[in-house]
């Protein structure tokens, strides 16, 4: 993901200890045979939009290479992206959206 983007867009009411540079990226479904599972055992586990986090991938490569152009630019997705954060506790009780990436 596009870090500096991703920190410029930040929306102010985003919590303190929110840092990408230091995160944990989890699924919430074992998709894998070796996996490690834990409990949640924090109240600090958001989880974001899993389909506009691969748009976010498909538009850096299309900057980057010319490929997979989504029709918008990097902002856009970033902007949705941030739009679409809730905590995990949230996001198990209402499941919003399909894929989430926690």
């Amino acid at each position: 993901m596009n870090f500096e983007i991703t920190e410029r867009s930040i929306p102010s009411n985003t919590p303190y200890w929110v840092n990408f540079k230091k995160t944990v990226c989890v699924d919430v479904i074992n998709r894998f045979t070796k996996s490690f599972c834990f409990p949640i055992f924090t109240d600090k586990i958001l989880a974001f939009n899993g389909d506009i986090s691969l748009s976010i991938y498909d538009q850096a490569f299309y900057d980057d290479l010319k490929d997979f152009d989504t029709g918008e630019n990097i902002e856009h997705w970033i902007k949705l992206y941030w739009d679409s954060v809730i905590s995990l506790e949230e996001y198990l009780n209402r499941k919003p959206y399909p894929i989430p990436k926690c």
